[in-house]
């Protein structure tokens, strides 16, 4: 069975402020600009995608909300700090976490965690990505289950930016 993962970084959002926390940073007009592009190009790419696992940030459950248009009613939602600045081994041994029941996974969190799973990814698939910029995603494959996945294992199928 084929299973799809699906990294994204939240949109863009603001500078850090004085007296606010870096998780209540909210996305800028650009951020949502960003994702008005990017539902465009995501149409008919999200299918079969049944959880999603977001960053309890506030960046990024605005850009989950930005998507949710393209998402299936039924899908389940799991929101994790453990994303919030979450390095790349942190964002695997989620991902190995996962119900074997999903066949597609959506992962929206924040750099460079995000951006090192997706390089690495990237790298076994002959190809070079630096960086996964804000609203960025990462379309991925597999025959793999979740709880015995690694870069190794993915097919890199679309790298999509706004």
């Amino acid at each position: 069975m084929l299973r799809r993962l699906i990294f994204m970084r939240h949109a863009e959002a603001q500078m850090p402020q004085y007296g606010k926390t870096d998780k209540d940073r909210a996305i800028t007009m650009e951020g949502m600009h960003q994702l008005d592009v990017l539902r465009l190009k995501l149409q008919g790419k999200l299918a079969g995608v049944d959880y999603v696992v977001c960053s309890n940030a506030r960046r990024t459950r605005q850009t989950l909300e930005g998507i949710k248009p393209l998402l299936p009613a039924n899908i389940e939602i799991v929101f994790d700090d453990g994303l919030y600045k979450g390095e790349q081994k942190t964002i695997w041994d989620m991902i190995s976490e996962v119900d074997s029941k999903y066949k597609g996974i959506i992962l929206i969190a924040h750099n460079p965690g995000l951006s090192q799973a997706v390089q690495w990814i990237a790298d076994v698939n002959g190809r070079s990505i630096r960086q996964l910029p804000t609203s960025g995603v990462a379309i991925c494959s597999t025959k793999s289950t979740w709880s015995d996945l690694s870069a190794p294992k993915l097919s890199l199928d679309e790298f999509i930016t706004p």
